[in-house]
């Protein structure tokens, strides 16, 4: 408790604002501006961050220090979750140019293979209910089946 105490003298005034803004950024959900986000989101932007919260660390009170050292995170973390900033818009293609891309590439569609069958078999066409044509069933052996006429006791 004594330790804290030191923060309430007139010289150490700045650190209680400097914790005080520290508390306020980390709690609160504050959105940094655009610019100052894709300028942090780079690997030198990281490590300036990093920099400046080892910095307040060491030239502070360990208290202010930490909150410091998590206000550093939550900036890096809010900024783009520590990847490096890339401008993935312009590598990705739109929906038109994939579409585009596809059209020229697919070969058009012309059928399924059972539509090509029944359009290449040829109609069995007759013109009267009498024709010549005979058509018998035939039955392989039964190898042991029931016959299909049977009628069997119950």
């Amino acid at each position: 408790m004594r330790t804290l105490n030191s923060l309430y003298k007139a010289e150490n005034r700045y650190q209680t604002f400097l914790g005080f803004l520290f508390v306020v950024y980390i709690l609160s959900n504050l959105e940094l501006p655009n610019d100052l986000t894709k300028l942090i989101n780079t690997t030198g932007g990281n490590v300036v961050i990093i920099m400046l919260a080892v910095s307040v660390f060491y030239h502070t009170h360990p208290a202010v220090g930490i909150l410091g050292l998590i206000a550093a995170y939550e900036i890096i973390k809010r900024s783009g979750n520590g990847v490096a900033y890339i401008d993935i818009d312009s590598y990705i293609p739109s929906e038109a140019s994939r579409s585009h891309e596809m059209a020229i590439t697919q070969p058009p569609f012309k059928g399924t293979l059972e539509e090509d069958m029944v359009r290449n078999m040829v109609p069995l066409v007759v013109p009267s209910e009498t024709s010549p044509l005979d058509y018998q069933p035939t039955l392989d052996s039964l190898h042991n089946a029931s016959p299909l006429n049977y009628q069997g006791v119950i």
